[in-house]
């Protein structure tokens, strides 16, 4: 594992990540005015492949850099399978709880 600065163009995000749905495209507006103010605070986590990078967890951060205009962002490198990044992201989606009051 490693951490690395990466065009925002070579990252792409990964078939085999567990979260499919929309929902979390409204809050786009407030991460990208977020990411602009303070920068990305936890890198993203990719892996690399023939055309890039895949993101593996961060892909809202990556989106967002992105609209925000950021050409360059850090990025930590890890080298897995299908198999450990599929429990790897599914872990890390499955054990978050929301912030208290």
């Amino acid at each position: 594992m490693q951490t690395v600065n990466l065009e925002t163009k070579r990252l792409h995000p990964s078939k085999i990540n567990p979260r499919k749905g929309k929902g979390a495209a409204q809050s786009m507006d407030e991460l990208v005015a977020s990411i602009k103010s303070i920068g990305i605070l936890q890198p993203p986590t990719v892996r690399q492949n023939g055309k890039g990078f895949d993101v593996l967890w961060g892909n809202r951060r990556v989106i967002a850099a992105k609209k925000a205009g950021i050409e360059r962002i850090q990025c930590v490198l890890v080298e897995m399978d299908d198999k450990a990044a599929r429990i790897a992201a599914t872990a890390e989606n499955v054990v978050r709880i929301g912030m208290d009051p």
